[in-house]
Order: structure tokens, then sequence, then C-alpha cells
């Protein structure tokens, strides 16, 4: 009986071993691979399946990430290590790794160990997430101060220029006047921008059905992404209403279309998703509840690793001079707070991004 159910304790550890989601591998004495699991597999793909030892395969990933050069130097010290945190760069996208290893003391494999790697990717982007997020509030209330005592200064401003403008004649120094009431009017948009940004922007909030709105805006949508992009709605019929600005909520929607657009110069596929989420635990910064989650997802050159904790930053962005406000998705994320919702972004680089919204269900 005692070896039925010993037998029966190695089949249930070899299974769980296998079907868990840290990569593990097994190695002998000699440093040769013996045995893998299927996380371990996706996790290394082609750099697995050309090694036939530890040394090998930490070898072959290290050209890309020199921090396994750690793990390198305790096989030949003999050494094991735990809770060493990794790069690990596989092609356009950086993962985040802890990689843990441990002896095997016991049968065929005696001598040998157990390496793991810990996939800590989305857990750090949700960490980042949060920061973010305390952030932009801050940004926020920072932007809000500013653009207020600005606004007034350019008031003044624009108004003696356009009284000066009236009284001067045609040619001379009229130019110059036109020049700087010109330059007082992209001030002040530049103003309104952080405006909508801050705390100090007036909300008129109501019950809104988005999946409605969503349909209702259809045909501006297509005309915005033109002909190259493929719209597609998927909208949940139930999805619940939300307490939102009707407004601002467009917009929006619609600075998410414009971003998707000029992330697709050649075209591609745009996805506005509706469905009704019920989180049953925290996620990141989102509590627990009933949300209206609207994923709009592009397939256009995505967003670098580096560049996503500044993408909701006001005056932050990556096209040429002259090309963009820096305002888009800060306006984005402002309308969603104002909501009481949060907003997420998964991308890899050359596959595409989506940005996921959540926003509290009301009762109607």
């Amino acid at each position: 009986m005692k070896s039925n159910e010993s037998e029966v304790t190695v089949a249930s550890l070899t299974e769980a071993l296998a079907a868990s989601p840290i990569a593990t591998l097994m190695a002998d004495s000699e440093l040769r691979i013996r045995w893998r699991n299927a996380a371990a597999e996706a996790l290394f793909e082609g750099e697995l399946s050309e090694a036939e030892g530890l040394p090998e395969l930490v070898e072959a990933v290290n050209a890309s990430s020199p921090s396994f050069a750690t793990i390198l130097r305790s096989y030949r010290d003999g050494e094991h290590m735990a809770g060493v945190e990794l790069r690990y760069i596989q092609g356009p996208q950086e993962r985040r790794l802890t990689y843990l290893s441990t002896p095997i003391t016991s049968g065929d494999l005696a001598g040998g160990r157990v390496e793991r790697f810990v996939d800590l990717t989305s857990r750090t982007l949700r960490q980042d997430q949060v920061y973010q997020s305390e952030k932009m509030e801050a940004i926020g209330r920072i932007a809000g101060t500013v653009a207020h005592d600005f606004n007034n200064f350019l008031t003044a401003i624009n108004g003696y220029s356009q009284l000066l403008e009236r009284v001067l004649p045609d040619d001379g120094p009229r130019r110059y006047v036109e020049e700087i009431r010109k330059a007082g009017q992209r001030a002040a948009g530049m103003a309104a921008n952080l405006l909508r940004i801050s705390r100090r922007q007036v909300v008129h909030p109501e019950l809104v059905d988005l999946g409605a709105m969503i349909a209702k805006r259809e045909e501006l949508l297509r005309r915005t992404v033109g002909d190259t992009v493929r719209l597609k709605l998927d909208l949940e019929a139930n999805a619940g209403n939300i307490l939102a600005d009707p407004k601002q909520l467009e917009g929006a929607l619609m600075n998410l279309a414009d971003n998707a657009l000029e992330a697709m110069p050649d075209g591609g596929d745009l996805l506005f998703k509706l469905t009704r989420e019920v989180l049953e635990h925290s996620r990141g910064k989102i509590p627990p509840g009933t949300y209206a989650r609207l994923d709009v997802q592009d397939t256009g050159v995505g967003i670098p690793p580096d560049v996503i904790p500044h993408i909701y930053e006001p005056l932050f962005s990556t096209k040429d001079k002259g090309k963009g406000t820096g305002f888009g998705l800060a306006i984005v994320y402002a309308a969603i707070a104002r909501s009481n919702g949060y907003i997420e972004v998964d991308s890899t680089v050359g596959e595409g991004t989506t940005f996921s919204i959540f926003v509290p269900t009301q009762a109607a």
C-alpha cells in the first residue's frame, strides 16, 4: 500500500510540474538538460530546442540579456542562487524574470539541479500602472493651477493685441501684432488642453449606455479611420450604464481612434470591443466590482516598453516636431478618471496595442 501511495505521489508531482506556469528545467550533474516543462518551452522557444545543456541555453539567451551572465558564473563555481532578477529580451519584447536554482540530492539526477524562471512581467506592469495613475493625478493638479493662471495672462495679451490691430495702419507694425495674436491663440489652445486634463474641468455627468454611444458614432469613427483601416465593433448589449460626461467620453473615444490610426500608417484592423466584466478581486489599482470594459485594439506599430510609462503625460509625444500636440492620450486618461474609471495598456512592438478601459456600471 505504501509503495502505491509513493507512486501516486511521484506521478502527481510530475504532472503538477509539467502543468506549472513557472518555467522549470532539470539537469544532471554535468548540467545536461534532462527534463523541461511546457512553460520553459514557451519562454525560451528556439534557444531551448538548440541547447543540450544549461550553459548552452544561458549563453544563447545571454546575447540579448547580459544579466544572465550571473547564472553562467554560478555554473562555473558550482553555486546555487535564488531571487536573481533578470531582463530577458525576446525580439521586440522584454520580459522580467526571477531565477532560482535548487540542488537535486537523490535519484538518477543526484548532483544535478532544478532551474526555475518566474515570469513577473505582467505583475510588474500592474505595479507600473499604479505608479503611473498616482503620477497622473499629481500632474493633473499642477496642470490645472498653471493653466488657470496662464489663461488669465493670455486673455490680456490677446485682448490688447486685438485692440492694437484696430488702431494700427494696414502696413508696418500691424503685421507684427497679428503674429502676437496668433501666437496667443495657439497658447490659449494649449491652456484649454491643460484644463481638460486637470481637476478644474467642468464635468456634466449622466447615465450613459456606452454601447449605444459607440454605435451612434460608428459612421464618424469610420470617417476618422479612413479606407485603409478596417473598423469592427463588438458591443455586448447588456454591458451596463456608466456615469460619465458624454461629450468628454466621446472626445476620449475619438482620441483613441486617432491614436490607433497614427499607429497604422499602412492600414490595419481596429476593434472596439465592449463587455460587462465582474472583478471578484482587485486588478492592480482597480477594485472589485462590476464594470463596463471597453478594449480598443489596433494592429499597429506598438509602443516600446520604455515609452509606455509616459504616454499619458501632457506634451509627451514621439511624433516629429509639429505633428502632434502631446495631449491626445492625456485627455483620454483624464476623461476616464473623471468617470471613476481606469485605463490599462498592453502593447507589443510590431504587433499592436490594446487600451482597456474599465468604468463602474450604475443602476438605471
